[in-house]
């Protein structure tokens, strides 16, 4: 379909050349390196860096000392999943809602 203008007449056109689109744009998204399959690691300094209220390293040690954080050791060094953290970030924040909500007295 060369026309921008969609009528009755060019509409299976229209239609077919639009599921081709999507067909290429689900490839793109599928393979770009930023895909959920290929999932980000994190050092500790690389989480300090990613997390909004960049904590001090003894805090994000505690976190893990007290297992409140997500993570994997691998000997030595302990690596955080990015999709892991970003669920305990999400998770907080719902507990927070639901804490100020609870204090509050508020229905929701």
């Amino acid at each position: 379909m060369t026309s921008n203008k969609i009528s009755f007449e060019n509409m299976p056109s229209a239609l077919q050349e639009l599921r081709q689109e999507i067909r290429a744009l689900r490839e793109m998204i599928s393979s770009s390196p930023n895909s959920k399959t290929q999932d980000e690691y994190f050092d500790i300094q690389g989480l300090i860096n990613y997390l909004p209220s960049h904590p001090s390293r003894s805090t994000v040690y505690g976190w893990t000392c007290n297992r409140t954080i997500p993570f994997i050791k691998q000997g030595k060094r302990v690596v955080f999943k990015r999709s892991d953290i970003d669920e305990w970030l999400n998770e907080n924040k719902k507990r927070s809602f639901n804490r100020t909500m609870i204090k509050n007295n508020l229905d929701y």
